[in-house]
């Protein structure tokens, strides 16, 4: 059978056998096969085992949240085995599927092999390549480069990347293109739940809650929003010590997951409907005097009063109160540090006999009331936020989550029956609906009080990995002595190349490269992005393998695997790890630290600290000079030599009762007085709605949607246990688990629509189709399927998973929402 892909250009159409044509010719020299001549050596193995293989120390790198240290034997010069590495704790002496194929990936044929170009004159994706040297490939994008600046300026070039891999190498890429004030097309996969939880919160060693062994000592978990045994699989060893230490476990989810197979209940909640949860729980500790109301007055903006007419909060200078300006919390730094912003006057509370004051001042401030101050109506923060939860009673809340009021009312109370860990990760950001339940969900330990102690607060993919960088001059790799260009994210790319403005500069954008990440296999929308990218003259990308993106640029570059160079790595662990060079580089690939270094002396560039030509060495020891490593006694050769150092404590130091982390004003911010768009700055936004939680539909799969009787069926996806997005998609032994793509639905649906168990099925809609091998489900809620979203294109019988999914996001914090997916469904009839 044949797959067909729209062209890159007009109308035309490739078949699959074309489409992969030029890619397979190049892959299928992919042999193992010996360094290029010139490259670099290898690291000092950490030991020789009784064998007389030399083991290094590597690093598994993929966005799992894992970063799990592995033992990399070498004989004769290549990779023969992986495994786990001692920890320190034992539960961590452990390394997943991934982590022991990795060989499979190192050797794989499909590693790009060297720098090509697409052939002058065919279509993207067509698979016509010719190759090139290094110095013609980085002469031709860099020639480029310099005509496009000439003629329309700095906005006429992009980056972008993703979360493909942790190191602190590829903070050299935001030099480069922060140096030439390159568009920054930044990070928005999985970002939403990050960006409200820092927000309310700030930015702990551990992000935003505790470390992950603090989870063991919690009395009940609610795990919510996360597909814990896959998307926290290192994590989920401290529920279950938790659960045999008597934890009671509470999944909330409308599939049958993994998890909810362990739970104690499992909360069977109908899609996109979570904040109204969230909220009625607040509401139902507010009307039953449940609260907490002294941590609320005490550590969050409670009782911060907010005008009625602007929506900020009042100060001083608004209430007619003397008062010195103080400095202002400002932005957050990654890290947890917070800049500070420009003085601001302090804020205004009420006292208990109803008197205006300074919140400084004032020992017991109200947390609940409406006032009229220096005749400006203003009601307290909490105020504002009980009448937001307001409509969500039990009654109205069990309609519309498909849950009961006794079930409900259990969830209230089991909560508050702490120590309580909020398990939580990025599920709900894949909704149109999860900005406001991202927000709602995140405020349940402030109101419930179950946060700032051990075994509470906050964890899942949004705690265990540290942030404490040791290197406090990080950002010489980032923003500092450059103007970096504007940012934006992927899903603005459609409207830049279409309006050609973009926050009121003119943007004739021109070339975008791409590093760390696949957009067209992991990023929704990308029916959207091919008919945008198409627009884009020049797309330059670097790539281990050979992926959907890589078969969709104009230039590739080969780039090693993680055991073929040196780097380290802070996230996501409580040490820094050196992960050595095993082998050299394979084939003509080179790090990216030296593809940044040759494009930089090609465009000429000087900077302050030295021309663009130092080698991976010296760049990464340069975060070792600052002032924080050496307090610590850090220095590159050591960790070299040791390649394992503790730079942030293992259990979470908890103060007593006050917040570990940095929020704004010190304090848990869970109302927000100033409400803008994160990237587009000309879109339009409800303030007053965005400055609380909020339930709303989502964009497209949602009760009483008409497109509904077209496309009856919310398609969600979910992380595949063996895989990471589309990394490692085709090791032979995973394949062997898992051979091709697969999608599950309820037999009642199955029987509805005439598929059965077992057949290739078509899911479409109107932006693109799919097939993939059906699996009947009975757990799976009526009128819901789910599919992994790991695969690549040539591993689907026809389409891409992709293509159905919408590229629309809301505009506060931006994320990828393909589980918010409508499509219909029927047997596969091969054309």
């Amino acid at each position: 059978m044949e797959k067909t892909a729209s062209s890159a250009i007009g109308n035309a159409t490739t078949s699959r056998r074309s489409f992969l044509k030029g890619a397979a010719a190049l892959a299928g020299l992919a042999t193992i096969a010996p360094a290029a001549a010139g490259c670099a050596t290898t690291s000092t193995p950490a030991k020789v085992d009784e064998s007389g293989d030399q083991v290094y120390q590597g690093l598994c790198r993929g966005n799992c949240g894992g970063g799990c240290r592995i033992e990399v034997k070498v004989r004769e010069g290549k990779v023969i085995s992986t495994g786990p590495t001692l920890e320190e704790d034992p539960m961590d002496f452990l390394i997943c599927p991934r982590g022991l194929s990795h060989i499979q990936r190192m050797y794989a044929p499909e590693r790009i092999q060297y720098p090509v170009r697409r052939k002058e004159g065919t279509p993207r994706g067509g698979g016509e390549w010719e190759r090139l040297t290094w110095d013609e490939a980085i002469n031709y994008v860099t020639g480029k480069w310099k005509e496009y600046r000439a003629k329309y300026g700095n906005n006429a070039i992009a980056f972008s990347y993703g979360a493909g891999t942790y190191s602190n190498d590829y903070f050299v890429y935001q030099r480069f293109f922060n140096s030439i004030g390159a568009i920054n097309i930044t990070q928005e996969n999985d970002m939403t739940m990050l960006n409200y939880s820092w927000k309310i919160y700030g930015m702990s060693l551990y992000m935003v809650g505790d470390c992950k062994t603090g989870q063991a000592d919690s009395k009940t978990v609610f795990i919510w929003g996360c597909n814990a045994t896959i998307g926290t699989f290192n994590r989920w060893k401290y529920l279950m010590a938790a659960r045999d230490k008597g934890a009671k476990l509470v999944v909330i989810d409308p599939t049958y997951t993994c998890a909810a197979q362990k739970a104690d209940l499992w909360v069977p909640i109908k899609p996109g409907t979570d904040a109204a949860l969230a909220l009625c729980m607040m509401k139902y500790w507010h009307d039953n005097g449940l609260d907490a109301k002294d941590y609320l007055r005490d550590l969050t903006v409670a009782p911060y009063l907010v005008r009625q007419d602007t929506g900020k909060f009042m100060r001083a200078d608004d209430a007619g109160i003397e008062a010195e300006a103080e400095a202002g919390a400002g932005s957050q730094e990654w890290g947890g540090a917070v800049v500070a912003g420009d003085d601001v006057m302090p804020i205004v509370a009420i006292d208990e006999e109803g008197n205006p004051g300074l919140l400084k001042d004032i020992a017991n401030p109200q947390i609940e009331g409406t006032f009229e101050v220096n005749g400006i109506k203003v009601k307290t923060a909490y105020q504002m936020l009980i009448e937001r939860c307001a409509e969500w009673t039990l009654e109205a809340t069990a309609k519309k989550c498909d849950l009961s009021v006794e079930l409900i009312e259990k969830l209230c109370l089991m909560y508050l029956d702490g120590p309580t860990m909020l398990h939580t990760g990025f599920g709900l950001d894949h909704r149109g609906s999860g900005d406001g339940s991202s927000h709602a969900i995140c405020v349940l330990p402030l109101v419930s009080g179950q946060v700032g102690f051990r075994g509470a607060g906050i964890a899942g993919n949004l705690a265990g990995a540290t942030t404490a960088n040791p290197f406090d001059n990080w950002n010489i790799m980032g923003t500092s002595h450059y103007t970096p260009g504007m940012k934006t994210v992927m899903k603005d790319v459609p409207l830049i190349v279409e309006k050609k403005r973009y926050n009121g500069q003119d943007v004739n954008l021109k070339s975008i490269y791409f590093y760390v990440s696949n957009p067209l296999g992991s990023y929704g929308g990308s029916v959207a992005l091919r008919k945008a990218f198409d627009q884009v003259e020049l797309i330059v990308y670097a790539e281990q393998v050979w992926n959907d993106t890589a078969k969709y640029a104009d230039v590739v570059l080969p780039v090693p695997h993680w055991f073929e160079y040196e780097t380290y790595r802070t996230c996501p662990s409580s040490y820094c790890d050196f992960n050595d060079a095993a082998v050299p580089p394979q084939f003509e690939s080179k790090p990216d630290t030296e593809i940044v270094a040759m494009l930089g002396k090609a465009m000429g560039l000087n900077e302050p600290y030295g021309e663009f030509n130092f080698d991976n060495d010296s760049i990464l020891r340069t975060f070792f000079e600052s002032e924080s490593a050496l307090a610590m006694g850090l220095s590159y050769d050591l960790l070299k030599q040791v390649k394992h150092i503790r730079v942030a404590p293992y259990v979470f130091p908890y103060g007593s009762r006050a917040m570990p982390w940095q929020a704004e004003n010190g304090r848990a911010l869970f109302y927000f007085d100033n409400v803008e768009p994160e990237f587009n700055k000309e879109a339009p936004i409800d303030k007053w709605l965005y400055a609380l939680p909020f339930q709303r539909n989502d964009n497209e799969a949602y009760e009483g949607n008409p497109l509904a009787e077209k496309y009856p069926i919310n398609l969600m996806t979910h992380r595949d246990k063996f895989k990471v997005h589309t990394a490692f998609a085709k090791s032979p032994w995973l394949l062997e688990i898992q051979p091709e793509p697969t999608v599950e639905m309820n037999p009642i649906d199955a029987e509805k629509y005439g598929v059965a168990e077992g057949d290739l099925v078509k899911c479409y809609n109107d932006r693109g189709f799919c097939v993939f091998r059906l699996h009947l489900d009975p757990s799976m809620r009526p009128g819901t399927a789910w599919t992994e979203h790991t695969w690549l294109d040539d591993q689907y019988v026809a389409g891409h998973y992709a293509d159905l999914t919408p590229l629309e996001s809301n505009d506060f914090f931006p994320t990828n929402t393909p589980f918010d997916t409508l499509v219909a469904v029927e047997v596969w009839k091969e054309a």
